[in-house]
């Protein structure tokens, strides 16, 4: 089978890391995003935690195949 990717969320490590901080920080959403996107070390660290199921924190993002 052959894919192709026509259409995703941009920065989608940085907003599934921004969703999983925001529980947890008293931060806006938006500031918590901004400073991640400077920091693309702990978005790694962030996003390699996330465990995938239905329901999960990767439910935050569009990928769109063909």
């Amino acid at each position: 089978m052959k894919l192709e990717l026509i259409a995703n969320t941009p920065d989608i490590e940085t907003l599934i890391a921004t969703a999983m901080l925001t529980t947890t920080s008293r931060l806006k959403p938006s500031d918590i995003f901004y400073r991640l996107a400077k920091d693309s070390e702990r978005v790694v660290r962030l996003v390699s935690r996330v465990e995938v199921h239905h329901g999960s924190i990767l439910d935050h993002n569009r990928l769109c195949w063909i």
